[in-house]
């Protein structure tokens, strides 16, 4: 039997439908938590405990090194087209302080260098440059100054770090892209001319010192032995031959000495280089050649020897050294890392899925259905927008571009600066490449992606109409209607657009983990469980200098609406979505509340709808925003641990500070607000910590609003012994640290069949939630010192019931402890998208008052002190009473408020999407209680340890079920940020 219950809608009044942002302010941008574009340059402290990235996605990132754990995301004022692309980044020589810089999208204006403070992040000061883009930043030794390599003829620029006065400015003929620092303090920069420049400041004045030119064309990166002794310098152009050089100069001399040449690389470069702490190892890698694969050449110095090892999957963007013996490497698949000098290599992945080539992308004819990836690690994956289903494989009644004709022909277009349709020359930018093309119906036009554009040219190869593009367009096709356009990019997303004019209609982003995001430009969203993180606003605040960023989970109320992407491909409008998706609202209440039938119900004419512009980023609309003054990463003896913040907000204010320790709430033992809540006063906020490690999440809390959490990494030390003291004693013994308490388990397991109305019966509900409430009573002396539960089925199970141990649940559990609750029967959502669970006095034409809401459940779990994990099976079949769900998931939006850092509860849900869960009696359960249940009893134990983590059982849950049901069930496990893995079930009793 399938179940799952579609709910009568709820009456409820219409929030407004203005959009939220307002451009330029505000901007819709992707955040899966690595880069989504082309690494550009990579950083690293001179201590080596940090690692900076700058990339094309417009942000910087800080990562600690030992683990590659991302520590904060940095962020400048961003724009359309190119502004806001990273370029430069460099730490100052104690390490403390990072500069970034890139471009603002015209080269022939005023630039800027942003510097952060590199312990907690915090924006420092913005350096103004004369102009820009910037490609290459060094912070000299001395710490004094910036200097920064400029496209065009720009040349270079050196500035004062404090002040960003200027203090040396030279024109070149080509583009600068090379900077390297000599020990004595003199500057080496290398331009595109060919010419390689040093420079020495004397007496507090830069000046060019001497020059020299080299043989091969384009001298892109510049690399210092240690010693000082040698230079080595990548190319991005090849010898005569055709074979690829790394040159090395005498640094006294300015001359040539050795020259290390390789063919086999036709068609690529070796434009990155990077000379080991060492000296003894110079390494070399940069673009793909005609085989398509990235090289990495190490060559040990100063014998000469070689190793080849191919090291990533798209270009080789920047090499610096890390450590005495190995390579920090960023590329332009979004990744980086660290490479030893000499050894054994892995291929560094990327951090989206990877959609190169044309024909990477396949749909159906509506591009309603389609298929991405293929060419991935990862192999293709296949997403059903009605169904909002995504699953592995091509999938069938697929098929990618149409391209051939025989009455227009495309030429030319396969990376190519100058396409050719129908014999003429299409218009490009300069250095833009076409990627891809898709013919219209009827040949009567062509649809061409390229590096910086979407855009339809007709037969006769005129523009119709272009848009600028997040990514560069690596595939695109059109529905069969001709009304439809679909592209996808490479920094991942999928974007649906109006053929007609290149209206943006409707974005998807696949993380590499498989959740999901769809979105409209206005700010409305549908998101798979745990999917909220991936996208966010952009603010680029008033004074032009400060970045605000929000995930658009803390605008779930108002834009979480299905609904609405629902209606956007169908409407070929946004607005027009919004307006048929709230007629449909009320449609579906009038039909509930006047009549069981109703005549059909015309909907009103549409008049076009303009986007909004706001004067104003709806400012009560914005959640406060918390900075951390100290370091994000924290080391220390003490368990005491105190912190520094700042808060900006406006209205209402943020009245208290929520801290979760590994996701859990933790009393504070002082808090002091800031005076102000500016961003600059200073308060501060006191907590005991556990030992060992631990994540540590700061939030304000404004009313109902949260902030996004800001992250402290927490590392408890032993205090070191006292020095031995000389004595003729025997020693003592160490006094034993005493444990704590052992953990308890508290559980409610509530489980309904039998349903106060016949038509709402189910099989096995009751049955699952007595199932699994018996596996964990055996868990008693175990993992946990005792098990106390509460088993609620079927006419047990009323509302009042299940309220009343949701409390014992949550005045139960101690911060020690763990805290379960796990439900099976009917789950609705009204209206307004609110989750319902139905007990067995539930009515769904009544559901606020017979049924469990969504904020009474997360208000039990989210006060929880200890552990708190929800297992849920309520999206049960049998659409006995309803016409209709008004949202697409059951429990997404429950399971994604639950998960968010202000409640930081695990869920485990039983499917996913708009699918259904399904039970059959000769299994004894349903299928996730079936799959749940052998996974505790050490199914899950997966490396075999005797426990079940909850990493463990997810990995588990998603195998079994999807093979138990023939794939058509797909549970869903959501984590909150910040919380580790930990065991859930023991398999043996403890010693």
């Amino acid at each position: 039997m399938w179940r799952c219950l579609r709910a009568h809608l709820l009456a409820m009044a219409l929030l407004g439908s203005s959009a939220l942002h307002a451009a330029p302010l505000l901007q819709l941008r992707v955040e899966a938590g690595e880069h989504q574009a082309t690494v550009r340059r990579i950083a690293v402290s001179a201590d080596g405990a940090l690692v900076a990235t700058a990339s094309d996605d417009k942000t910087a990132r800080l990562w600690r090194a030992a683990d590659r754990r991302l520590l904060a995301t940095l962020r400048v004022p961003i724009g359309d087209g190119d502004q806001g692309r990273l370029y430069g980044v460099t730490f100052s020589p104690d390490g403390r302080q990072l500069a970034v810089a890139g471009t603002n999208g015209d080269p022939a204006t005023p630039h800027r260098i942003d510097v952060f403070d590199a312990g907690n992040a915090r924006h420092l000061r913005t350096l103004q440059l004369d102009a820009g883009h910037v490609v290459r930043l060094l912070w000299t030794r001395d710490g004094r100054h910036l200097a920064a390599c400029l496209s065009g003829r720009d040349g270079l620029r050196i500035v004062a770090a404090d002040s960003g006065q200027t203090v040396y400015s030279e024109a070149f003929a080509a583009p600068c892209f090379g900077l390297a620092e000599l020990p004595d303090g003199s500057l080496l920069a290398s331009g595109f001319d060919g010419q390689i420049r040093q420079l020495r400041s004397q007496g507090g004045r830069w000046q060019a010192v001497a020059s020299l030119r080299t043989e091969i064309a384009d001298p892109q990166a510049i690399a210092v032995a240690p010693d000082g002794l040698h230079f080595a310098v990548g190319y991005r152009s090849r010898l005569p031959s055709g074979d690829i050089a790394i040159d090395v100069f005498d640094a006294g001399k300015l001359t040539l000495a050795r020259r290390f040449s390789f063919g086999g690389l036709r068609g690529g470069s070796l434009g990155s280089v990077a000379w080991s702490g060492d000296g003894r190892t110079l390494a070399a890698s940069g673009r793909a050649g005609a085989d398509g694969q990235i090289v990495l050449k190490r060559i040990t110095w100063p014998q000469g020897s070689v190793a080849s090892d191919i090291v990533a999957t798209n270009t080789v963007q920047d090499m610096v050294p890390y450590g005495v013996d190995w390579f920090a490497l960023a590329s332009s698949n979004g990744s980086w890392a660290l490479i030893p000098a000499a050894g054994a290599v892995s291929t560094l992945g990327g951090s989206v899925i990877d959609i190169r080539g044309a024909d990477s992308l396949r749909a159906d004819e509506t591009l309603r259905a389609l298929s991405f990836g293929a060419g991935g690690t990862q192999g293709a994956l296949r997403f059903e927008l009605p169904r909002r289903l995504l699953a592995s494989g091509q999938g069938s009644g697929l098929d990618s571009a149409r391209r051939v004709s025989f009455s227009l022909r495309v030429t030319q277009w396969e990376n190519q600066f100058q396409p050719q349709i129908a014999g003429r020359a299409v218009t490009m930018e300069p250095l833009e490449l076409s990627r891809a093309y898709a013919l219209l119906p009827d040949s009567a036009g062509v649809m061409l992606g390229t590096s910086r554009t979407l855009r339809r040219v007709d037969r006769d190869g005129k523009p119709i109409w272009s848009a600028r593009v997040s990514g560069e367009v690596m595939s695109v096709t059109v529905s069969a209607d001709g009304r439809l356009v679909l592209s996808a990019q490479a920094d991942g997303t999928l974007r649906w657009w109006r053929a007609s004019d290149g209206l943006l209609l409707l974005s998807l982003f696949v993380s590499v983990d498989q959740r999901w995001v769809l979105w409209t430009e206005q700010g409305y969203y549908d998101a798979s469980v745990g999917a909220e993180s991936l996208l966010g606003w952009h603010v680029n605040r008033s004074d032009g200098v400060g970045v605000d960023f929000f995930s658009i989970g803390r605008f779930r109320d108002k834009y979480l609406r299905p609904d609405v992407i629902d209606q956007v491909l169908a409407t070929l409008d946004p607005q027009r979505a919004l307006v048929a998706a709230d007629a449909k609202r009320s449609v579906r209440v009038q039909a509930e509340v006047v009549a069981p039938v109703m005549a059909p119900v015309t909907g009103p004419v549409i008049p076009p709808v303009q986007a909004p512009v706001l004067a104003d980023p709806h400012r009560q609309l914005l959640p406060p925003v918390v900075s951390v003054l100290t370091e994000r990463s924290v080391s220390s003896a003490s368990k005491t641990l105190q912190l520094r913040f700042a808060i900006r907000a406006s209205e209402p204010r943020a009245q208290t500070m929520l801290v979760r320790v590994n996701g859990r709430p933790v009393d504070l033992t002082e808090l002091v607000m800031p005076l102000r809540q500016d961003g600059e006063a200073n308060g501060s906020l006191t907590v005991v910590m556990p030992e060992g490690q631990a994540e540590v999440a700061l939030l304000a809390q404004a009313g109902s609003l949260f902030s996004d959490p800001v992250f402290v990494s927490w590392n408890w030390r032993p205090p070191a012994p006292p020095p031995p003291v000389a004595t003729t004693a025997p020693p003592k013994p160490a006094p034993a640290i005493a444990a704590g308490p052992a953990p308890r388990l508290f559980l409610v397991a509530v489980g309904v069949s039998d349903y106060a109305r016949k038509a709402y019966a189910l099989d096995l509900a009751a049955k699952d939630a007595s199932d699994f409430a018996a596996v964990m009573a055996a868990q008693g002396g175990r993992l946990y010192a005792s098990v106390e539960s509460r088993l609620l089925t079927d006419r047990r199970a009323t509302r009042a019931a299940v309220l009343d141990a949701l409390a014992w649940l949550q005045a139960s559990a101690g911060p020690r402890d763990t805290a379960m609750l796990f439900i099976a029967g009917h789950g609705v959502n009204d209206d307004n998208g609110q989750y319902f669970f139905m007990g067995h006095d539930a009515d769904v034409d009544r559901l606020a008052a017979t049924a469990i809401s969504e904020s009474q459940l997360r208000g039990s779990l989210a006060a929880i002190k200890g552990k708190a994990l929800l297992f849920a099976d309520t999206c049960h079949a049998g659409n006995v009473i309803g016409s209709g769900a008004a949202v697409s998931q059951e429990l997404g939006r429950l399971s994604n408020t639950l998960t968010s850092a202000e409640n930081g509860v695990i869920v485990f849900s039983a499917s996913t999407g708009r699918q259904e869960s399904i039970e059959k009696k000769n299994w004894g359960n349903g299928a996730f209680t079936k799959a749940l249940i052998e996974g505790q009893r050490g199914a899950a134990d997966f490396r075999k340890e005797g426990v079940v983590t909850h990493q463990g059982l997810s990995y588990f849950l998603g195998q079994e079920v999807r093979k138990l049901t023939g794939n058509l069930q797909t549970p869903v496990t959501a984590v909150p940020v910040g919380v580790v893995d930990y065991p859930m079930v023991a398999l043996v009793a403890a010693r």
